[in-house]
């Protein structure tokens, strides 16, 4: 399945720095509606656009757990 409203389109140049900094090697991506292509191990992440979604991007949700985490590490950061 597909989450569509986690990582918000703001975010997205964020996430990449957060993820580089996690370990993740950005890859380049495949397709046309790719945004952004991650990998860290055999693990690869992908974030999807979607063009009837205004303000989020889409993404699998077995990578919902990662878009969390860097969501409350802002958040932490914030603080």
């Amino acid at each position: 399945m597909a989450n569509r409203h986690t990582l918000h389109k703001s975010k997205l140049t964020t996430f990449r720095d957060w993820l580089i900094s996690d370990g993740w090697k950005i890859e380049d991506t495949k397709g046309f509606y790719e945004v952004l292509r991650a990998k860290k191990g055999k693990r690869v992440l992908i974030v999807y656009e979607r063009f009837d979604m205004k303000e989020h991007y889409s993404l699998a949700d077995r990578d919902c757990p990662i878009v969390r985490q860097f969501l409350r590490a802002g958040k932490d950061a914030e603080k």
